[in-house]
């Protein structure tokens, strides 16, 4: 169990981000899990999803709404996940760079917020609302974009527990949610019941090679480039510090590698993170589950082109033990 504390008894669903809990970050285009896979998973020893809904914005009503797909497959999740039992983690994207400089961005990304706090207020199959998915404002400065991606999750904050007090909240920092952000968050939101959030992939040229015509066998570990376990903690120390120095919850978003790395790279990179973790006592949601057949624990191949399921694959069979 984590030696983080609760800030407050109201917010009881952060009892899901003390370390022993986990699942799959899931969700956008070619998504496809089946009511059996729901309850495989459950079997499985994992309870958490985080379903990644996308946003679009509606220029005749000036409001941001979920894509027509994203509602779908939210309907599904959401349905069987009350059947089967999982938990939900509810985030949003689909928020590109011209939106951080459309009038008003955060008031209106509040009013969507309250909407959805309105609408499940005190749903206990909803755990938590991932803010938005990997922020990136617009702004060349790491400085302003922490000030601004404050400012605008603040009125998110806000707006939600105006509807619902208890309601708990993921932050993941600017810019995408990666480690790093933790240098330029200084202290942490003026609010309880916020859990801090990030996603792991790094080294990018090794967990995204062969994406959008990225090069090829990249290996960890590197005794060249100083890729190891150790590499990896350097990497998340700033999330570790900030942890340590303020006594908040982490829950790790996202993390994974493609399955295009060569040889036994992709297993040894994800059972490294998974000791982190493990280390850390944080709860984690695994990328991705039923998506895109790059990221997928089932696919194994390093060949794009085989795309064959393995229930009992290498990767799955960690994410299961740790």
């Amino acid at each position: 169990m984590s030696s983080v504390a609760v800030a407050s008894s109201s917010y009881s669903a952060l009892s899901y981000f003390d370390g022993s809990y986990k699942g799959f970050s899931i969700g956008g285009k070619n998504f496809s899990i089946s009511t059996g896979e729901f309850h495989y998973l459950k079997h499985n020893g994992f309870q958490l999803f985080r379903l990644l809904v996308q946003l679009e914005y509606n220029s005749y009503t000036e409001q941001y709404e979920v894509s027509n797909y994203s509602q779908l497959v939210f309907n599904k999740v959401y349905k069987d996940s009350q059947e089967v039992g999982f938990k939900l983690i509810l985030g949003i994207g689909g928020i590109k760079k011209k939106d951080w400089v459309r009038e008003g961005f955060d008031v209106k990304l509040a009013s969507f917020w309250s909407g959805i706090a309105q609408k499940y207020k005190e749903d206990l199959n909803i755990i938590a609302f991932d803010l938005l998915n990997e922020p990136t404002p617009a702004f060349s400065s790491h400085v302003k974009n922490e000030q601004v991606w404050r400012q605008v999750a603040t009125t998110s904050i806000e707006a939600i527990r105006k509807e619902d007090a208890s309601r708990v909240v993921v932050f993941e920092p600017a810019p995408w949610g990666l480690p790093d952000g933790f240098k330029w968050l200084k202290f942490p939101l003026d609010f309880d019941g916020v859990v801090y959030s990030f996603h792991m992939y790094k080294p990018h040229i090794f967990t995204h090679q062969g994406v959008r015509g990225r090069g090829l066998n990249v290996e960890y570990p590197s005794l060249e480039r100083g890729w190891d376990i150790n590499f990896l903690r350097d990497v998340v120390s700033p999330v570790k510090s900030f942890q340590k120095r303020f006594s908040v919850p982490i829950y790790i978003g996202e993390f994974s590698s493609i399955r295009y790395a060569p040889g036994d790279s992709r297993r040894r990179y994800i059972k490294d993170l998974l000791l982190i973790w493990k280390e850390r006592q944080w709860a984690w949601t695994y990328h991705t589950y039923g998506g895109w057949d790059g990221w997928d624990p089932e696919i194994v191949s390093t060949n794009p082109k085989i795309k064959q399921r393995v229930s009992n694959s290498e990767i799955m069979r960690m994410l299961v033990e740790y």
